[in-house]
């Protein structure tokens, strides 16, 4: 994917509502064996979101 490009997820491309409340949203991409990596965790990137 290229930088600011999106995807659907799960939903065979459907709507997907988010519920009331606090969620996590969670992405962990990794271009597999490209490049050697001691420690994964510079490959995710979580965020805290609020659906009123």
């Amino acid at each position: 994917m290229a930088a600011g490009a999106s995807v659907t997820i799960g939903t065979k491309g459907g709507p997907y509502v988010i519920p009331n409340g606090t969620h996590t949203i969670m992405a962990d991409v990794d271009d597999v064996n490209r490049f050697v990596e001691s420690n994964e965790t510079n490959n995710q990137l979580s965020k805290l979101i609020t659906v009123p």
